[in-house]
């Protein structure tokens, strides 16, 4: 047995004995464990590449807001390497280790240690409501401490404040009061492996303080991927933009409204195309003045008389402090097959208005900013979903703390 052991308890009576003068004396009788200690005393195992024992266990509590929390702790010891803790709450399971109190500084909500920030989550009155095996402090059922937890996930720094007139020493195994200790999560699984202990870990139940999200190393690994294809994206629409080509362009005035119905036919061309796989562009632009213009249109194959109709409407109201509508509108075509077409055009406008002009141009090529745009949305959609269930882990876990309205 270690030489600091200073309590230890008769697994045969389930009485706490203190050894610090030699002799065991008797101190008091426990209450039996009503849950099951997953780890006895006197277990050994190989636990992150070092052989423990684990000679010690310590159910402990709080009350937060008129409610009682129970968690497990088990004293692990090495000769060569000194105390280490496992603690299991709801089926979450942490590696504790003792830390040096001049390593950490503490904020008003938050603490710093070795470079990371620990975001203050809780602070409670802890107390001992049991224990069986060896301890290497005066360890007594009843014993309170002040604690709080310091949280950056998997990792979780823990003060412990010893209450005035309590000779106990945690975790640190120091005479200090005060003691600092970091806990890592770990899955029960591995516990399991470690210690060779039968059955399956105990289920876990929501989410523990510092037990990291899922989706976090998901997250980090797609957003290379994500800013690399839409660099590849925007590249791709970038060049294919400045590929655009104008087949064809034509002005035409249209005749007094007030003479006319209203509409007219026009044709033009002939205009080739000669590529047979870009897309098509016609922009119509015009001098509508409180006014409308639509202009409905055709490519008209003079091959094979295939027809790719269109119709683009332009219109711009104003007075004298408003203004709305555009005076140009565009339209896109899928590629046609190679060869010569007219141009048919048979604009309508409103009766009754003075006479306008209008442009039309026909361009071969370039790219539409739309399907750029769902392209991003599509790419950026993985990464946007796993962000989204990361916050909204994030946000539960922070949603058990006491401080869950304060900004970090």
């Amino acid at each position: 047995m270690p030489d600091q052991t200073q309590r230890v308890t008769c697994p045969s009576c389930d009485s706490l004995l203190d050894t610090s003068q030699g002799d065991l004396r008797f101190l008091s009788s426990l209450p039996a464990a009503k849950d099951k200690i997953w780890i006895p005393p006197g277990t050994e195992g190989k636990l992150r590449g070092v052989a423990f024992t684990a000679i010690g266990f310590m159910r402990r509590s709080c009350s937060v807001e008129g409610m009682r929390y129970f968690w497990d702790e088990y004293l692990l010891y090495k000769p060569d390497v000194g105390f280490r803790w496992l603690m299991e709450s709801d089926g979450h399971w942490n590696f504790i280790e003792p830390v040096a109190a001049a390593d950490v500084m503490t904020h008003d909500r938050s603490a710093s240690f070795q470079g990371k920030t620990f975001r203050k989550f809780q602070e409670v009155i802890a107390r001992v409501e049991t224990v069986r095996g060896e301890f290497y402090w005066k360890v007594s059922q009843g014993e309170a401490a002040q604690a709080a937890d310091f949280v950056s996930a998997p990792d979780l720094l823990s003060l412990e404040i010893s209450e005035s007139g309590s000779d106990s020493t945690r975790r640190g195994g120091s005479s200090q009061e005060i003691n600092w200790s970091r806990g890592t999560y770990l899955d029960g699984k591995e516990i399991w492996e470690a210690f060779k202990l039968p059955g399956d870990p105990p289920p876990r139940s929501g989410i523990a303080p510092n037990q990291p999200s899922p989706y976090r190393k998901p997250l980090r690994d797609m957003i290379p991927w994500t800013v690399g294809f839409l660099i590849a994206v925007m590249v791709l629409y970038l060049s294919t933009a400045v590929s655009s080509s104008t087949l064809f362009t034509m002005n035409h005035s249209l005749p007094l409204a007030g003479n006319e119905r209203g509409e007219q036919v026009v044709f033009d061309g002939p205009i080739k195309i000669s590529s047979g796989r870009k897309n098509l562009t016609v922009e119509v632009q015009s001098s509508v003045d409180n006014t409308w213009l639509y202009v409905e249109g055709a490519l008209v194959s003079e091959q094979t008389g295939a027809v790719a109709g269109f119709g683009i409407e332009t219109s711009y109201y104003h007075g004298s402090d408003w203004s709305e509508g555009n005076r140009s509108g565009t339209v896109h075509l899928s590629p046609l097959p190679r060869g010569d077409y007219m141009l048919r055009l048979a604009p309508q406008w409103e009766k009754g208005k003075q006479a306008t002009s209008f442009q039309v141009k026909v361009s071969e090529g370039g790219a539409r900013a739309v399907y750029a745009l769902l392209a991003f949305l599509v790419i950026a959609s993985g990464p946007l979903l796993i962000g989204l269930l990361h916050g909204m882990f994030e946000n539960r876990r922070w949603q058990e703390s006491m401080y869950s309205g304060e900004s970090e």
